[in-house]
């Protein structure tokens, strides 16, 4: 029975002093883990549009412009191919004034010198037209 309470009186002294050390793991302030932060990585380049675009054909109810010079009194061109719809606008670059007009009557335009006639040909068909001033003076449009 000695052997007893001498162990309980070991293990109680044991547990007493226990309490009174102090450890230095709980009572420093716990550190934050080191972050590792991301490696930057360059741009990615963009990448750049040609500075010309392509050609597109016209869709329906789109404006289209024919010029159509006039200079040296000739009409240049002369004979145009266009689509429904389409504007044509002449421009007298000569020093003497010019009326445009169609054979069949259907446009009519006086131009001064640097003046400009258009004209929208929304019906298919051949128009041919000439200077009221030159008779010389011819051309024809057609319309697809």
């Amino acid at each position: 029975m000695k052997k007893i309470t001498g162990l309980l009186i070991g293990a109680i002294i044991l547990i007493s002093l226990a309490g009174c050390t102090t450890n230095q793991w709980t009572t420093q302030p716990r550190r934050p883990a080191p972050q590792q932060r991301p490696t930057p990585t360059p741009p990615t380049p963009v990448p750049t549009l040609p500075t010309t675009q392509p050609q597109k054909e016209p869709t329906a109810g789109a404006h289209v412009t024919q010029n159509i010079t006039i200079q040296n009194l000739k009409f240049t061109p002369s004979n145009v191919t266009i689509k429904i719809g389409t504007t044509v606008t002449w421009t007298n670059q000569d020093k003497s004034p010019h009326i445009i007009a169609s054979n069949d009557k259907m446009f009519n335009g006086n131009l001064h010198p640097k003046g400009t006639f258009s004209y929208t040909f929304n019906k298919a068909g051949t128009y041919d037209y000439h200077c009221n001033i030159h008779r010389t003076m011819t051309g024809t449009i057609i319309v697809q």
